[in-house]
């Protein structure tokens, strides 16, 4: 889980208790527009622009990367590894294969534009130079920024 998908569930679950204290039956129109609407008011949050990993979103991908080296012990290690340039997703990348020289990162991974701040990613510079990815080749999300 991101940062966002943490605010995101805490938004649903105030709303809920909100929606059913006010007398809306759970999964009525009314309660479900209640819970939609604080769903996407959360989201809407600047402080959550290309949001990072959680604490809890870490801890799964270190789980990942134990159950991970169990399967490399049986196959070949990828050579090459491409990723999407959100923050969350490079940042799993980091855990799941650290300083692995053939991660490539792709504006056509992205996984959706919804149009809120957790979906927008940095600048592609400002990607480059961040030192936890500059083992990564960002060579062609550089050219996507020019």
């Amino acid at each position: 889980d991101a940062v966002h998908n943490i605010e995101e569930k805490l938004a649903k679950l105030m709303a809920r208790t909100l929606a059913e204290g006010l007398g809306h039956a759970p999964g009525s129109s009314s309660f479900n527009e209640m819970v939609e609407s604080a769903r996407k008011q959360a989201l809407q949050d600047e402080r959550l622009a290309d949001a990072e990993l959680s604490p809890l979103g870490r801890a799964e991908a270190a789980s990942a990367k134990e159950e991970m080296s169990d399967l490399f012990c049986r196959l070949p290690r990828p050579a090459d590894i491409y990723v999407s340039p959100l923050l969350r997703a490079l940042q799993t990348a980091n855990v799941l294969f650290p300083r692995h020289p053939g991660i490539h990162i792709r504006e056509w991974l992205r996984e959706r534009r919804t149009g809120y701040p957790c979906d927008e990613r940095q600048d592609a510079g400002s990607i480059a130079r961040r030192e936890s990815f500059k083992h990564m080749s960002s060579r062609d999300l550089l050219k996507e920024d020019e």
